[in-house]
This record gives C-alpha cells, structure tokens and sequence, in this order.
C-alpha cells in the first residue's frame, strides 16, 4: 500500500523538480555535491523523489581534462515531495555549500600601505627579523656541512683531481 500524502493547502508547490531547486541555488558550481547529499537522503528515506524521463543541463560548468573549454553535465530530473522538512534541508545544505566570503585580498608591502596604516610596521619588521634569522641558519647549517666534505688538507684544486 502507498502513502498519499495530505492535501496541499497552502501555497507552497505540492511537488517540486530538483532543476528548479539547483536554478534557485547561490552558489551553482556546488550543484554536484548538492545532488550527491540530495541522493543520499532520498536513498535514506529522508527524502521521498521520484526519477522523472526527463533531463536537464547541470548548472555547473566542468573543465575538460585537455583544457579545451567546459561542458555542462546532463542530469535527469526528479520530483520531489516539497514539505516544509525538505524545504529547509535545501535551504540549510545551500548555505553550506556556499563560502561565507570571498578571499581576502592581500595588501603588497609599500611605504604608502605602511604609512596609511593598512600594515603594521611592527608586525611587519618583526616578520623580517624571522625571516633573516632562518635564512643565515639555513647558510650556517649549509656551511657546516660543507666543512665536513671537505678534506683536512687539501685545496679545492687538488680535491677536484682526486675526483676525476
């Protein structure tokens, strides 16, 4: 015996496709792992979806491997039973999957940024003090280990004959 479920009473779409929810999704290059999370949970039983015959063009576009270009994936479509618990796993997993904020822009070390008071002098120089102590240890340690090659003795001119 199937379930029906109620009558839809209020104005909300009794069923809804899975192209309008990726449609309506900020950020669309995220529409594959939507998918796989939604698939998972109709598969769980959390979600109750039927295949549709139909297909439509994924709304993220994929690069080729050889780099000529994108394409977009087709995907068939499925209805989905719109209830307000699905209405909010899509409006929750859309909020994950897109970044709460872009990148920050990096401000380039000039007396201007210095001055204006974009960059810390102090920050600044005590990364340089960081910087100039690991690289003279690094040439100190590369010293060192050049002094234990070298033969007690000899002159760089004789230890190259020997070489040969």
């Amino acid at each position: 015996m199937t379930r029906t479920p109620a009558p839809n009473t209020d104005e909300t779409p009794r069923y809804v496709r899975l192209s309008e929810h990726l449609d309506r999704m900020q950020n669309k290059q995220r529409s594959d792992r939507l998918v796989t999370l939604l698939y998972t949970e109709i598969r769980e039983g959390r979600i109750e979806a039927v295949r549709l015959n139909e297909t439509f063009l994924s709304p993220k576009h994929v690069r080729r491997r050889n780099g000529d270009g994108t394409y977009q994936r087709r995907l068939r479509d499925l209805l989905i039973l719109n209830t307000p618990q699905v209405q909010d796993w899509f409006r929750r997993t859309d909020q994950a999957l897109t970044p709460a904020r872009a990148r920050p822009v990096q401000v380039k070390v000039t007396q201007e940024a210095v001055e204006s008071g974009a960059l810390s002098f102090a920050a600044l120089a005590d990364a340089t003090r960081v910087q100039m102590r690991a690289s003279q240890l690094r040439g100190k340690v590369l010293g060192q280990s050049n002094r234990r090659a070298r033969v007690p003795g000899r002159s760089f001119r004789e230890r190259q004959h020997a070489r040969r």
